[in-house]
Order: C-alpha cells, then structure tokens, then sequence
C-alpha cells in the first residue's frame, strides 16, 4: 500500500491532503551543495522555513507534520521569536521540541567533515569560507529538533519543549498526551486551573547553580528553567494538593497578596502541566 513519488517539496502532491506528513529533508546548513540528500538548497534554513509553510495546505483537519530539522540562531535573537515566524497565520498548533545547539566553530567543524567524507577530495571548501557564510548571515549556532503542526480550527497555541538529555525509549504516548495536555491547559481559566489538584512528577531533578533547571528523566527528558517561583510551586506539590491552596500558601510565606501569587501560579502551572512536570490527580495519588 505504498506509492512512491519523485520530485521537489510538495510538488508532486499538489492539491492533496494527509492524515499524516512524515519529514526528513535536507536540513544541514551550509554552504556547500554537494550532497542532496542533507545539504540544504536554500539559505540557510529557508528550506525547511518553506516546507514548514506550505505544510498546513496539504493537511486535513487534525492532520499532522512531523519534521526533523535544524535551524539558525541568529546574533541578538530569540530562536523561538524567529520560528514563529515560521508558524504565523498557518491554522495549525505547533510544538517544536529542541534538542541540542551548536556554537558555529563547533557546527561548522564537524558538519564539514561529514561532508569531506561523503564526497571527493578537494570538493568541500574551507573551513574559514563556512565560518565566513555563516558570519554574513548573522548566525552565532544551529540548535536541532524536531518540529510538529497540527492542523485545527479555532484558537491555535504554539509551544516550545527544550530537552536535556537523549531520547532512549519510544515517546509516541506521551507525544500524543503533550498535544492533549496543551489543548486543554494553555487556554483554560485561571480559575479551572486554581481548582485543579495537582503534584510534581515523580522523576524530576534540579541542576544548576546560578542557572537553575528542572529535568524530567523519564519519556521525554524535560529540561525546564526555574526561576525560584517554580521550584518553590513544585516543592509545594510534592504530594497532590489543590493548586489554589499552595498558591495562598506560597503568598502568605512571601508576604504578597492572594490575588497576584494565584495568577503567577496559574501561568507557571499552565507550562508545567503541558510539559507533563506536573500530574494532574483526583485519587490523592
């Protein structure tokens, strides 16, 4: 029951829609063109940019793209800024799970090699012409991930999930629970979210000193900053408790009023239940 097809982009599917769009293109950003099946054709990301927007016109409603790419950072911008970019206007969700970066020096070094041994000798230009590419175009790293859009009516959110660590089991459940987790917290009330009883996931660690991050080291490994409001919430919900009650009780200990703590606890909430760093529970368990 497959068909296969020959040509560029979404050209050879031109006016059709999927469930399901599966997506390994060419996304080494470089300089060189040699080698089509990872050198990317375009400038820089632009490639994967296009693939991203022409995406939502060949899926159905609830249909999905899931896309393995990288993409640029550039000098004096947020990444996440630039890949909504990316997203805007398009009626689909989007969750882009980040995976890693590169300074340039390291990227370019070791994505030249790989090239260098791909082709014939000679054929991969110097390592300072890549350094050069990339000091043009503004670009100071390469961070790699993979990118997901669901195509739905109404509302759409976009989220972003940094990982901390290797993917080393299958994550398809948890994939699925994430798209459910979003749609149902990013755009609740405040108030179905102070009524909600909640704990802290059982796996999770702090790291860091000045910088401190929360990780989850199970399924997805999470990797979440945490300001002190954040470890403080999820010391807080060690055990199930109503998050209204720890948010009072996190106020009186800082002496600030009710109001402002509970609506400080809603938007820290919001991002922890959709990155599963906190359970929602109804049993006390």
């Amino acid at each position: 029951n497959v068909e296969y097809r020959q040509g560029s982009g979404f050209g050879p599917v031109s006016g059709e829609h999927f469930d399901q769009i599966i997506c390994n293109p060419p996304y080494i950003i470089t300089p060189e063109r040699g080698l089509v099946a990872t050198d990317t054709p375009a400038t820089l990301d632009d490639f994967c940019r296009i693939l991203v927007r022409q995406a939502p016109g060949h899926l159905t409603e609830g249909g999905v793209l899931q896309m393995v790419c990288e993409w640029a950072q550039l000098e004096g911008e947020d990444w996440r800024v630039r890949l909504a970019g990316w997203f805007e206007d398009n009626g689909c969700d989007a969750w882009v799970i980040a995976s890693g970066f590169s300074p340039i020096a390291e990227y370019a070094t070791r994505r030249r090699a790989q090239s260098m041994a791909a082709v014939e000798p000679g054929a991969v230009s110097s390592l300072e012409h890549w350094l050069d590419y990339f000091r043009s175009q503004r670009v100071v790293g390469v961070r790699s991930g993979f990118i997901q859009l669901r195509k739905r009516s109404g509302r759409n959110w976009t989220s972003y999930t940094s990982l901390g660590g290797r993917i080393n089991q299958q994550v398809g459940p948890e994939i699925a629970a994430g798209f459910a987790a979003r749609d149902r917290y990013l755009q609740a009330s405040d108030e179905e979210i102070l009524n909600l009883q909640l704990r802290s996931h059982r796996d999770l660690q702090f790291a860091g000193e000045q910088s401190q991050r929360v990780l989850k080291s199970t399924g997805l490994p999470v990797s979440f900053a945490a300001s002190s409001g954040v470890i403080e919430l999820l010391s807080g919900l060690r055990e199930p408790r109503r998050l209204m009650d720890v948010s009072d009780e996190l106020a009186g200990a800082a002496g600030v009023a009710p109001l402002s703590a509970r609506q400080q606890c809603c938007g820290i909430a919001r991002e922890l239940l959709s990155h599963g760093l906190l359970i929602v529970t109804a049993d006390g368990k």
